[in-house]
């Protein structure tokens, strides 16, 4: 009994630990509900110490939230952040925020397909070498989208943290293809400049020969992006965005496109094996 107790109170503490959270008060002003994703979309302001004042889908875990607010309510809330999570509670309105003008697509792009050739953008590497991805022909490639300035551990440093796993699990393989390659790619240009990603880079402890960083012309990562079924919208500074990972084989031909953040690193790096087959 006293060995069982004693593995309760582990278990239980465990789980106490992984679910300690630093939360912070934030101010901002509704841009849209998604029930559907569980997802409040909000126009905040800094949170000093933690991020920079933009536009974030945040995860609410009680649906009764979303039902209580509209886009235009100004509110205060309380963000909840553990080390793979985040969520938000105690929303408050507090009056009415400045109303956005409708949103416009940025551009009307048709989606990529299986099958569709891999487009020859012209981007630039943490390095600030020109990146062409043409040039990734003959290798299978997974392309993502990140920016290095959210903090939120479910969005993009989860989307690293799956592709710094894709790259250990692939390169501590002797049986696994050698002509595979991962690239994030920024849809925040004017702050992740390639200093900037290239000490992004250093952190994920990135293989420089499997694994790049890009920037470039906002209007060419948008085409990628929207080609690869990422929201853009017009906004100023404002970033909003869903997730996407797409998948090209060796043949430049677009292999897959994977929705949002729920796939393991064991899923891309099988997709990365058989999309590296040469000629077939």
């Amino acid at each position: 009994m006293k060995i069982f107790l004693t593995l309760a109170f582990l278990v239980s503490q465990s789980f106490v630990h992984a679910e300690e959270a630093r939360d912070f008060t934030v101010r901002g002003v509704v841009r849209e509900t998604r029930p559907a994703k569980s997802q409040l979309i909000v126009k905040h302001e800094e949170i000093p110490g933690y991020m920079d004042a933009m536009t974030m889908p945040f995860q609410v875990r009680d649906p009764k939230i979303l039902e209580s607010v509209k886009a235009g309510d100004a509110i205060t809330f309380q963000l909840h952040v553990t080390e793979e999570d985040h969520w938000i509670d105690g929303v408050k309105i507090v009056g009415v925020g400045e109303k956005d003008a409708p949103r416009k697509k940025v551009m009307d792009i048709a989606p990529f397909k299986t099958g569709d050739a891999l487009p020859d953008l012209a981007l630039t590497d943490e390095r600030g070498q020109p990146l062409r991805l043409e040039d990734y022909r003959g290798k299978a490639l997974a392309v993502t989208f990140i920016y290095t300035r959210c903090p939120l551990p479910n969005f993009c440093p989860l989307l690293s943290e799956k592709f710094r796993t894709v790259q250990e699990t692939l390169l501590a393989d002797p049986a696994a293809p050698k002509n595979w390659q991962l690239l994030s790619v920024t849809i925040d240009p004017e702050n992740d400049t390639p200093e900037v990603l290239q000490r992004y880079a250093k952190t994920q402890r990135a293989d420089a020969a499997h694994w790049k960083f890009a920037t470039g012309e906002l209007r060419d990562i948008t085409v990628l992006g929207l080609r690869s079924g990422l929201e853009f919208w017009e906004g100023g500074s404002e970033i909003t965005h869903n997730l996407r990972t797409v998948v090209f084989d060796a043949q430049g031909r677009m292999q897959k496109v994977i929705s949002e953040n729920q796939w393991t690193a064991k899923e891309l790096a099988d997709e990365l094996r058989a999309g590296a087959v040469v000629g077939k």
